[in-house]
């Protein structure tokens, strides 16, 4: 009676008829780790969870991510398929040692259909759901993108690593600078991820740029670049007046 009493879906009910409806309720005790019912089975009875801690799965769920839903009694449970007329869309398993007060569908139903505020409470109860798995919801999908940015981020670095720890080898194992200026087009490449990489040599007293190394540039791009002069900026331009 107690239990009933401190039960959001039963506000406003009179005690006396929660007094009738917790003679009709029977106890049950599950085991951690039982069935209490499982997805897909007809709604034949409601559940008041009196003592212990329950979870919620349901088929298709990632078998990896949390439970759709974890319930510490006193709380109830089962009454939505029971209004809705529908099969269990869910599986509920014991965590704990749990004590329930179970009630028949049909003298459920007639209960509710004696005590409409039972339809209002159920309706407020409804709302308080969604809205704590609408945060659920919202806090998952921010710990997921955060996830995958540092993940992003741990990949780069790692890439960024291997590329210098190559241009480090090249360059202690050998004085050569075309093989050392190769190692850097590649890690240079490998760090922007382009697709290609080219460096350029100055020729000062020739003034022209020349590609001196390449990291998967087209034989044909190469042949056409060649060599240039570099690019200068325009200086300011100089007026004069007549006399």
């Amino acid at each position: 009676m107690k239990v009933l009493t401190s039960l959001a879906l039963f506000k406003g009910v009179p005690e006396t008829s929660l007094a009738r409806l917790a003679k009709a309720m029977r106890p049950q005790k599950v085991q951690a780790g039982g069935i209490v019912f499982a997805q897909g089975d007809p709604a034949r009875e409601f559940f008041v969870l009196a003592s212990g801690r329950v979870i919620v799965t349901i088929k298709g769920g990632d078998p990896e991510g949390p439970p759709i839903a974890t319930l510490a009694g006193p709380t109830w449970f089962g009454d939505l398929a029971i209004v809705s007329d529908q099969p269990r869309i869910s599986t509920v398993t014991a965590e704990t040692n749990c004590e329930f007060w179970v009630l028949p569908r049909r003298r459920f139903e007639a209960f509710f259909n004696r005590h409409p505020q039972m339809a209002r409470n159920l309706a407020a109860a409804l709302i308080r759901r969604l809205q704590e798995k609408d945060r659920d919801f919202t806090n998952q999908s921010t710990l997921a993108l955060e996830r995958a940015r540092l993940l992003d981020a741990l990949r780069q670095n790692a890439e960024e690593l291997a590329a210098l720890t190559d241009v480090t080898q090249a360059i202690n194992a050998s004085l050569d600078l075309d093989r050392t200026l190769r190692s850097i087009s590649t890690y240079a490449a490998r760090l922007t991820t382009s697709d290609a990489a080219l460096i350029f040599l100055y020729n000062e007293n020739d003034d022209i740029l020349a590609v001196r190394a390449s990291y998967n540039a087209p034989a044909g791009y190469l042949a056409e670049v060649g060599e240039r002069r570099p690019p200068r900026s325009a200086g300011p331009r100089s007026s004069s007046t007549a006399p």
